[in-house]
């Protein structure tokens, strides 16, 4: 057996050479990720913004409240928020595994929110708010 340093290093080589493989694959995945992070944060807002124009128009009065549309608004919540535990648990692998995920955080408020949002039933929102458009509220 040859113990020159260049058949040293070929076996090392041989033994070591595909180590840096599932760091690489994980580190691709986790790039991976942020980018789906990142579409699921711009579908995100997009309802917010949507949500925030049309209670901007009803609050000022340009517009009157519709339940049909705060309905359609809470659907497109709920879609938004389905994949999020998911993909937050995901996002945890990677994090113990010690990589950033791009957005994460911003992910995870986002989240907050909608959930936060989503635990008052869309039928006393539309309760309140008809209540409120036929004067029926007192201040506060």
């Amino acid at each position: 057996m040859s113990t020159n340093a260049a058949d040293i290093l070929a076996q090392q080589f041989e033994q070591d050479g595909e180590a840096w493989k599932p760091a690489h694959v994980a580190v691709m995945a986790c790039h991976q990720l942020g980018d789906s992070i990142a579409q699921g944060l711009r579908q995100y807002t997009a309802i917010r913004l949507e949500d925030e124009t049309w209670s901007r128009r009803v609050q000022s009065g340009s517009a009157k409240f519709d339940a049909a549309i705060a309905r359609q608004l809470r659907k497109k919540y709920e879609w938004w928020i389905q994949p999020c535990d998911k993909v937050l648990s995901c996002v945890h692998d990677f994090e113990e595994y010690g990589l950033i995920v791009d957005r994460a955080d911003e992910l995870r408020r986002a989240w907050s929110l909608v959930r936060a949002a989503l635990r008052t039933p869309i039928e006393d929102v539309i309760s309140s708010m008809q209540r409120v458009a036929n004067g029926e509220y007192e201040s506060l």
